[in-house]
């Protein structure tokens, strides 16, 4: 069983990391942010502590990502190209959350 703090810890580093390093798309009129999940798995999968899909099936479970049914990824629609594209998409109130409590 993976430690909530170290998991909450680890959600924020990560998210922080591809927001500064602007990795992601942000969808701002709901506040979340859209990352790549094969990005998201080589950053988790830093921290051998679980598997990445372990932890995203825990993040999804404590509702920190946004998910369609038994998947870890949404739709997301881009403008540019008009197309949609599977991300992970994350909640960034959660995120915000999180860290000042970190």
């Amino acid at each position: 069983m993976v430690p909530l703090q170290v998991l909450a810890n680890e959600f924020v580093a990560v998210v922080k990391h591809c927001i500064e390093k602007e990795k992601g798309i942000p969808i701002e009129r709901k506040r979340k942010y859209a990352i790549e999940k094969l990005l998201l798995c080589e950053l988790l999968d830093k921290n051998m502590y679980a598997e990445a899909a372990e932890k995203l099936e825990l993040w999804k479970r404590l509702r920190w990502i946004d998910c369609e049914d038994r998947r870890i990824t949404k739709r997301v629609y881009l403008k540019e190209t008009k197309t949609y594209r599977r991300f992970v998409v994350v909640d960034l109130g959660v995120h915000q959350i999180l860290e000042q409590n970190h």
